[in-house]
C-alpha cells in the first residue's frame, strides 16, 4: 500500500511549486496562479490550466485538499498532512540547471520557509554545494576560455559573480 502511494508523488515544479504556496496559508486556486506567476521567470510561468491539472492530481493522490478557512472565504487549498510530511523530499528531489537561477531553485529558496529546521539545513546545505561547484566551474571555464573579448570575459565574470552571491546569501540564511 505504501509503495503504491510513493509511486503516486509528483516530481514536476508545477505540482511542488503548488504544495509550497499553499503551505504557508490555504490559498483558493486563483492564488495559487498568481503566486506561482510571481516565482517563475517569464520562461516559466504555469498557465491556468496547467495549475489547475496539477491541482487535480495533487487533490487526487491525496496530497492537497479543499478547505474553508471561513464560509464566505470559498474553497482554500492546503496540503494533507500526508502532502505536508513529504513536501520536504519532494522540494530537495527537484532538479537544478548549471545556469542562472532557474525555477527549480526559486521553488527550493521559496520552501524554506515551510521547512522545519532539520529540512531547511539539508536543503541550504545541497544548495550551497550547488552553487560552489558552479563558481568552481565556472572559474575553470574561465580560466580555460581562449577567447578574449571583453563582453565574453565580463559576462563570464558576471556567471562567477552570481555564484559567490548565491553563496553569500544562502550562507546568511544558514544563520
Amino acid at each position: 500500500m505504501q509503495t503504491d502511494r510513493v509511486a503516486t508523488l509528483p516530481d514536476d515544479a508545477v505540482s511542488v511549486g503548488v504544495l509550497i504556496v499553499t503551505a504557508t496559508a490555504p490559498l483558493a486556486l486563483e492564488e495559487v496562479v498568481r503566486a506561482l506567476s510571481h516565482i517563475g521567470a517569464p520562461s516559466w510561468r504555469p498557465l491556468g490550466d496547467v495549475v489547475v491539472g496539477a491541482v487535480q492530481r495533487l487533490r487526487e493522490v491525496g496530497l492537497l485538499a479543499a478547505t474553508a478557512v471561513a464560509p464566505w472565504s470559498g474553497e482554500r487549498l492546503a496540503p494533507t498532512d500526508w502532502g505536508r510530511a513529504v513536501l520536504p523530499d519532494l522540494l530537495y528531489a527537484l532538479p537544478l540547471s548549471d545556469a542562472a537561477p532557474d525555477p527549480g531553485y526559486k521553488l527550493k529558496v521559496v520552501g524554506l520557509d515551510v521547512l522545519d529546521a532539520l529540512a531547511r539545513e539539508r536543503q541550504l546545505q545541497a544548495l550551497l554545494a550547488h552553487w560552489r561547484g558552479l563558481a568552481v566551474q565556472w572559474q575553470e571555464a574561465e580560466v580555460r576560455c581562449p577567447c578574449r573579448q571583453p563582453s565574453v570575459r565580463g559576462w563570464m565574470r558576471h556567471n562567477i559573480d552570481l555564484a559567490h552571491s548565491e553563496i553569500a546569501w544562502l550562507t546568511a540564511a544558514r544563520s
